[in-house]
């Protein structure tokens, strides 16, 4: 892949997504797109900056298609202004803990873990794995909860408390 070959073919996104903010690429549909995409994805690149507009890319090997059964691979492109990477990047900039009922709404067992901040929140700063294993001990310390902790994708961690062992009703 060459520099023309890669500006043509962002270029050609760029008009696609003017109206969308997603489109995608069969490789049936666009063999330069298609190739240029799947040559930045076996070099791990996943994303690409054009024109101050950020396009991330996501392979789908399989694509099933309403109506046949089709399994064509694609590409899916999404776009980023600048703006909404800006905030994007303040906003997961803060790797936080929060605490839930994991039922939802009920503060009095949130209470009773004895977490509560100033604010009424159960949110604090994620320092280390020593900061989650101190809330989980002050949990368990105070009460006869379940826990169950979920890592996000953006670093944050959320730790979900229910007396009726996570079961669904």
């Amino acid at each position: 892949m060459n520099k023309s070959e890669m500006k043509s073919v962002f270029e050609g996104v760029e008009k696609k997504l003017k109206s969308n903010k997603t489109t995608s690429f069969m490789a049936h549909d666009n063999k330069p797109a298609w190739s240029v995409f799947n040559e930045m994805w076996e070099n791990g690149q996943r994303r690409y900056t054009f024109n101050e507009t950020e396009y991330r890319f996501v392979y789908h090997p399989s694509h099933p298609t309403i109506g046949n059964r089709s399994s064509t691979a694609e590409f899916e492109v999404v776009r980023s202004t600048k703006k909404e990477l800006l905030d994007a990047d303040a906003i997961l900039a803060k790797k936080e803990i929060r605490v839930v009922d994991y039922r939802g709404g009920n503060t009095k067992r949130l209470e009773e873990t004895l977490l509560m901040n100033k604010d009424g929140e159960y949110v604090f700063p994620l320092e280390d794995n020593k900061s989650i294993n101190t809330i989980v001990g002050i949990i368990l310390q105070n009460t006869k909860y379940n826990i169950m902790i979920s890592h996000h994708d953006t670093g944050d961690v959320t730790i979900a408390i229910d007396n009726y062992r996570f079961q669904q009703r």
